[in-house]
């Protein structure tokens, strides 16, 4: 299946965030529930690109020159995941009272930029 529009819960995608995205951009997230679901850590990594909004469509670039915010405590991504930093977990769990059911998937984001690879976490009901 090929999709050919996106849609993003926000008001505009900022041209100045990067993105996380898989390498088959047409992957969706329910397909990937066979491979995550007895997982620690996701098995395959995800890469930094840009988006920008033209037409009611995406248009995804490695190019991320002009990009201001490589690395966000949540960062957005093509799966719709909730991916948050080291940091961004840490206050979660600190407010946890051990009774949610909960694990932590880590994903490797790579950037392409500057050759840097950042561990976030996927937050996943048990």
């Amino acid at each position: 299946m090929v999709i050919s529009e996106y849609f993003f819960l926000s008001e505009k995608v900022s041209s100045k965030t990067a993105f996380a995205y898989t390498d088959n951009q047409d992957i969706v997230s329910h397909e990937l529930i066979p491979i995550v679901k007895n997982t620690l850590e996701l098995p395959f990594d995800l890469r930094l690109k840009s988006v920008h909004s033209k037409k009611n469509k995406l248009e995804v670039s490695c190019d991320l020159s002009g990009i201001k915010y490589l690395w966000l405590d949540y960062q957005p991504n093509n799966l719709a995941w909730p991916l948050m930093s080291g940091k961004m977990r840490m206050v979660i769990e600190e407010n946890l009272t051990g009774k949610e059911g909960i694990t932590w998937i880590s994903v490797k984001v790579k950037c392409k930029k500057n050759n840097e690879t950042i561990l976030y976490y996927n937050l996943q009901k048990n």
